[in-house]
């Protein structure tokens, strides 16, 4: 059922982020417009078999924010990094599993999963920093980059139907 609603939610999108390159190649030719619809198609099914690969990637990402949302103010609040330095390990093995996945065929997605990773790799370094400092108020900076680095997931999570 997600991937029927992921289908066709990305042609939607698909077909209207490219209703200009449609149009402009429907005035030179019937072919034009066929090998624009085939392009889209092609994306949509390249971006469900991205998230069928890689779902469990994105998945492990988003548990770590949730696990790090929790944990960074609390050892802000504690002055300690001992609830911590696991959460900030995970984030940082699975952002280097996510950074080697190759690029989601969706424009729009992959867009969205350039910031989350681009976010999500200052918040690990923050973090990773934060420990080996014992230095709370860039736990806290880390802190702030993963709020803002959970929207993210959340909006890239609803564009792929994750």
């Amino acid at each position: 059922m997600i991937g029927m609603v992921l289908l066709g939610s990305l042609f939607v999108a698909g077909c209207s982020s490219s209703a200009t390159s449609t149009a402009t190649t429907a005035t030179t030719g019937a072919s034009g417009g066929s090998a624009t619809s085939s392009t889209v198609a092609d994306s949509v099914l390249g971006t469900v078999k991205w998230v069928a690969s890689n779902h469990g990637v994105v998945t492990a990402l988003a548990s770590d924010v949730s696990a790090l949302a929790t944990s960074l103010p609390a050892a802000v609040s504690a002055k300690s990094t001992t609830g911590v330095t696991a959460d900030c390990q995970k984030l940082a093995t699975d952002l280097t599993s996510a950074m080697a996945l190759p690029p989601i065929p969706n424009a729009t997605a992959q867009k969205q999963w350039t910031s989350v990773l681009s976010g999500l790799a200052t918040a690990s370094q923050q973090c990773s920093d934060g420990v080996a400092k014992n230095d709370s108020s860039v736990l806290s900076q880390a802190a702030t980059s993963i709020s803002g680095s959970s929207g993210a997931l959340s909006t890239l999570s609803h564009t792929l139907g994750i």
